[in-house]
């Protein structure tokens, strides 16, 4: 979608594909910009959000961290608050045994 000054959205977001993860090292990771039939598919099964958040986190890097959960769940049209996704994340990374984030 063209934007007034003539800027591409769409064009943007697909640039903007690769983040920085910092936990104990440097990973870079790229957040996919087409939807996976199969990711689709079992998003659409979970009844609540927090469920899609758990799923999401088992899809990006390790520890998972908040900012890239929710920008791969955009990709599927799931679309949540940074601190309902915090909370979620941060259960998530502790019941698997992951120190909270800034204490690697």
């Amino acid at each position: 979608m063209l934007r007034q000054d003539g800027h591409d959205q769409a064009a943007e977001a697909r640039r903007a594909t690769l983040l920085t993860i910092h936990a104990d090292t440097t990973t870079t990771f790229t957040v996919p910009t087409r939807r996976d039939s199969k990711h689709a598919a079992e998003l659409r099964g979970h009844k609540t959000q927090a469920d899609q958040i758990r799923y999401a986190c088992d899809q990006v890097p390790q520890p998972p961290v908040t900012r890239v959960v929710r920008q791969w769940l955009d990709v599927y049209g799931v679309h949540t608050t940074p601190s309902h996704a915090s909370s979620i994340v941060r259960g998530t990374a502790a019941s698997a045994g992951w120190p909270p984030p800034g204490r690697c």
